[in-house]
């Protein structure tokens, strides 16, 4: 057996101080020594798996699986992108966002697809105004007694009115259309009613910039015909008239449309009450506006909030009726329309002259 000595001389007393070791102890206690670190080594390693094995479980495994599910959510309506075995409190609460998220979207998508139906069934109702029975056959008497008294060219001038009336109300379905068209469309319906409206006259004043606009069809008529109806004018005739220009804005800028009439204008309670009526949206108060109602929501519903229609009365006497539109030039579907096809102009809208444009009035 060997042994490990160790000694130390001691001067005093010439003594000699000596450790002997079996080395068979120090190995024994080396061996344990490795043993325990071994030991240690294994349960390190094993711990160290089960916690990869536990993040890849709660943490990159349901990751891996989002990532699937939020790839497919273009081609799905996202009602599986939920983890229903999300471990840890913050994929719990990014399930709950997700939650809130999908339900914002949901109702968005469905306010978005009520406002394409209230603006088609507003445009559908703008155009069944258009074309009531009644208004037709007024007219087609008119034409009737004209020719039986002789005065063709009058008769003739009022055919060819309510042709252009028509015609550009229809449109081949289109919802948006060059100002200069509408004006076009304005000015046949006056000079319709010049035949019953012997005491009114109207000048028209377009920026000729503005004159190839897009606006929504039937924006400026039922303005026209709303001043016809309640603008009373006493010891005079009834004058209106329209105007357009450009407006610049910081965010953009607008195109400016205005319906002026000289009447007795409306009283201040009932016009607080209507632009309020404007602002809201609460029509309980004009169950029978439809005219300007239809024009206003029509506006909002395709460009937003921003754009609409605005009332006032000057201090000087009459009514303004004031639409704020945005300054399109651009007969594309990227500038507001949502039906398909929509701004696509008709045909001929864009050679066909009116002197109008030209910055005349009448």
């Amino acid at each position: 057996q060997l042994y490990h000595v160790l000694w130390e001389y001691l001067s005093m007393g010439h003594w000699n101080i000596a450790l002997v070791i079996p080395e068979l102890d120090i190995i024994s206690s080396f061996r344990r020594i490795a043993s325990i670190i071994w030991l240690s080594a294994v349960v390190t390693i094993a711990l160290a798996f089960l916690f990869v094995a536990y993040t890849h479980r709660s943490i990159s495994a349901p990751i891996g699986r989002w990532m699937h599910r939020i790839h497919d959510i273009t081609t799905d309506e996202g009602s599986h992108i939920l983890l229903e075995d999300a471990l840890c409190l913050e994929m719990v609460q990014v399930n709950q966002g997700i939650l809130h998220l999908l339900g914002k979207v949901e109702k968005l998508n469905q306010e978005k697809i009520d406002g394409l139906n209230r603006q088609k069934e507003l445009e559908f109702r703008m155009l069944q105004e258009q074309i009531k029975p009644h208004f037709l056959y007024n007219v087609l008497t008119n034409i009737e007694h004209l020719g039986r008294r002789g005065e063709f060219e009058k008769a003739s001038r009022l055919t060819k009115a309510l042709n252009s009336f028509y015609r550009i109300s229809l449109s081949r379905g289109q919802a948006v259309i060059l100002l200069k068209d509408e004006v076009e469309q304005v000015m046949s319906y006056l000079t319709i009613q010049e035949i019953s409206h012997k005491d009114m006259k109207y000048t028209v004043a377009l920026d000729p910039e503005t004159a190839s606009c897009a606006v929504l069809k039937l924006c400026l008529q039922p303005l026209v015909e709303n001043a016809l109806r309640h603008a009373p004018v006493y010891g005079e005739e009834l004058a209106i008239h329209i105007a357009s220009h450009k407006a610049h804005h910081r965010d953009g800028d607008s195109l400016i449309l205005t319906v002026r009439d000289n009447g007795t204008g409306i009283a201040e309670d009932r016009l607080h009450t209507m632009q309020k009526a404007l602002d809201t949206q609460d029509w309980s108060a004009f169950p029978r506006s439809f005219g300007i109602r239809n024009v206003h929501e029509r506006i909002r519903l395709r460009y937003g909030k921003a754009y609409g229609l605005d009332i006032s009365c000057p201090s000087e006497g009459g009514t303004v009726c004031t639409l704020v539109l945005p300054y399109l030039t651009d007969l594309s579907p990227e500038g507001g329309e949502y039906m398909d096809g929509g701004l696509t102009p008709g045909p001929g809208s864009r050679e066909r002259e009116n002197p109008l444009m030209k910055g005349t009035s009448v």
